[in-house]
């Protein structure tokens, strides 16, 4: 997938994605969970990229709880049917 794709299907520049794969700059946990969920990443890739990327879940934190637990449930559904189901529990990515 190119980045523009990429960037286009989750709402990032796709500069932002290109400095992020190069290692230049670190994501912020959302856009690192949205690559995740945009490539359609089984969990455990998905949980060691976001470790890779230095945004690993916190257990104890609500939200990255409903965010672990879409990784598993909605793999592999689309981007728009992970969000769908987050908002269910008030969290935005």
């Amino acid at each position: 997938m190119k980045y523009t794709d990429l960037g286009d299907l989750i709402d990032r520049d796709p500069k932002t994605i290109s400095r992020t794969v190069k290692g230049k700059t670190a994501p912020n946990l959302n856009t690192a969970v949205l690559i995740c969920f945009g490539l359609n990443l089984p969990p455990m890739i998905s949980e060691k990229l976001l470790d890779v990327l230095g945004c690993k879940l916190k257990p104890f934190d609500p939200e990255h709880q409903w965010i672990s637990e879409a990784l598993h449930v909605k793999y592999p559904e689309p981007l728009w049917a992970v969000k769908e189901y987050l908002e269910q529990y008030d969290v935005a990515i």
